[in-house]
Parts: C-alpha cells; structure tokens; sequence
C-alpha cells in the first residue's frame, strides 16, 4: 500500500474543515490504502480550488461522472452533521455504481442500523451498507436454491394440477399470471404466479398497490395469498437464475420509478436478486402506501447488511409458519 501497490481511488464528499482534515489523515497514513482523487462539494458548485494538490472536482450531481472516469472505488463521505438530508441525498447519488461507502464518525447517528466500524491508525470511518455474505455463503445460496426449487417441483406436481384445476373452475382466465418485475441490478424479468385475480383485472385502473381488501381477487385467490400458495410458481424463476428462494420481493417497473424518487436508498435492494419471501414479507405488511414502502424498506435493508444462510433459514422457517397459519395476504 505504502508503494501505491493495491491502493483505491478514493473520492472525498464533502467541502470543509473536517473534509480537508480527513484528506490530510487519509494522505499521511498510505498504509490505509487510499488514494485521494479529489473533493466533491455538495453544493453543487463547479469545479474552483484545491487543497494540497487535490482539486474539488464539482458539485454532487456529477458524482457518478467523477466515479466512472476517474475509476473510482470508495467514497468517503465528510458533509455537515447538521444537514442529514445531504447525507442521504449522497448515499442516493452512489447507490448505482460499484463503489465502498464509508462515513466519519460524527455522521454515524444519520445512517444508524445500517453500518459497522473500522478503525486503523486511530482513525475511525464507518462503512455505510455493507454487504456481509461472503462469496462461499452466496455460491452456497444458490446451490440451495436450485436444490430446493427442484424438489419443490417434483414433489408438489399433484398440488400444482390441483389449483391450476381449480382456478379454471372458479373463474375465467389463464391459471398462470405473468407480470414483468425489477430484478439484480436493475435487470426486468418476467415473474410467475398462479392468478389470484380476475381477468384483466387493471384494465381500467392502471397498475396500483394491492390491499387487504382488494375487490380484483377472486373468493379462490383470496385462499391462495393466505396461503401463499399463489408464490409457488416463481420456483421456476428461482430456478432460472432471476430470484432466490429469500430476498427482498421484486415490484415491477413503474412503481420501481416511483419509489427511487421518493424513497432514499430503495434502489439498495436492487443489489442482490429477489426472493420469493424475504424479512419483509414476515415482518411488514403489504405495500399499500410510500409510508408501508419505507418501513417496509427498513427490512429489507436489514436483511441485505445481515446476510447469512442462517438467517435465510430463519426466513424460510418463519414463512413456513405464516403459510400454515394463513397469515399471507
């Protein structure tokens, strides 16, 4: 690190005394293995002084520009503690591109539930979001995933003509609802479920939110979300590499839209494929307002920083448990 060898390309958020200070910390210790590309004011301003050799870049709305040219691997953010609203706007700004977050300590209290300390030299910075599944635990995932999903399949084949028969029966329409969802990384895919509501259902409304009292679903359908049994067809997106058995639930694109602009961090659960159940859905309640999105939210991020096979296990369990007691909705 010292000879430049391993070292990230780091950018400062942030325009004051204590920005100027962490550039000095971060520049006297390379051992830490950060090298300063420059300041990034959050007020938007252009390109105008340096300190030491280290140019401010610009203004916050260009920071995904400065992330790709210069190549950029960690952003350091040093903003006023009295201005949260900033903070979150910078966190926002950074969740689309493949770059480490960390936050001075004084911060801390604006992202609380949502990082972990690291210390060296004496000098504390906080990772903001970490992803905390290791390769092996995620290459494990998935191979319960697909094992799983087959056994699924093979075994519930009476189960799956059984309601397909009755759907057919109770209502008309096609047994399978196919509907195009937000999946890793932004990517759309199409999602299976077995039809819980009639025909053309928003064909008159336009896409909205579902309810607990929702007129669209059949007297069938209602004992299908109760019990889950509607989510069984997406093993078959499990299967094709679009979902995993837990994870956050995947919306589709034009409340995806929405909720980027209104919810800061939503697009974070964008990170990692989607589930068929997650710590949301045994958690939270269906998303039926931007307030039931944001705290639904907390889950979700919950789960993305605390990721381990044992917890998707404990997901899995807990759905068990919802489905047997006709707790879905």
């Amino acid at each position: 690190m010292e000879n430049g060898i391993g070292v990230r390309k780091t950018l400062i958020l942030g325009w004051n005394d204590k920005a100027r200070h962490l550039c000095d910390e971060l520049r006297k210790y390379p051992a830490l293995g950060y090298e300063v590309i420059g300041f990034v004011d959050a007020k938007n301003a252009a390109a105008s002084t340096s300190y030491h050799g280290v140019q401010v870049l610009g203004g916050i709305r260009n920071i995904g520009r400065f992330i790709t040219r210069y190549q950029v691997e960690e952003v350091v953010i040093s903003l006023e503690s009295s201005l949260p609203g900033q903070v979150m706007e910078a966190i926002s700004a950074c969740d689309n591109y493949n770059v480490k977050l960390k936050i001075v300590p004084e911060l801390y209290h604006v992202v609380v539930g949502q990082a972990r300390v690291t210390e060296l030299y004496g000098l504390p910075l906080i990772e903001i979001l970490p992803e905390m599944m290791p390769a092996w635990e995620r290459k494990t995932k998935r191979l319960i995933d697909v094992v799983v999903s087959l056994i699924f399949l093979l075994t519930l084949v009476p189960l799956f003509l059984l309601v397909s028969l009755l759907i057919k029966l109770t209502s008309s329409g096609a047994v399978f609802y196919q509907q195009e969802r937000v999946g890793k990384d932004g990517k759309d895919f199409i999602i299976y479920k077995f039809r819980s509501m009639y025909e053309d259902a928003e064909k008159h409304t336009g896409p909205v939110w579902a309810a607990k009292i929702d007129p669209r679903v059949t007297p069938f359908g209602r004992f299908l979300r109760k019990s889950r049994i509607d989510e069984f067809p997406q093993v078959l997106n499990v299967l094709s590499g679009d979902m995993s058995l837990v994870g956050p639930r995947p919306e589709r694109p034009f409340f995806v839209d929405k909720l980027k602009q209104a919810v800061p961090l939503y697009a974070r659960r964008l990170k990692i494929k989607p589930g068929i159940t997650g710590w949301a859905q045994v958690k939270g309640d269906y998303d039926t307002s931007i307030e039931a999105v944001k705290h639904k939210l907390e889950f979700d991020l919950y789960y993305l920083e605390n990721m381990s096979l044992r917890m998707d296990l404990k997901i899995m369990l807990a759905t068990v448990v919802t489905m047997i007691g006709g707790k879905g909705q």
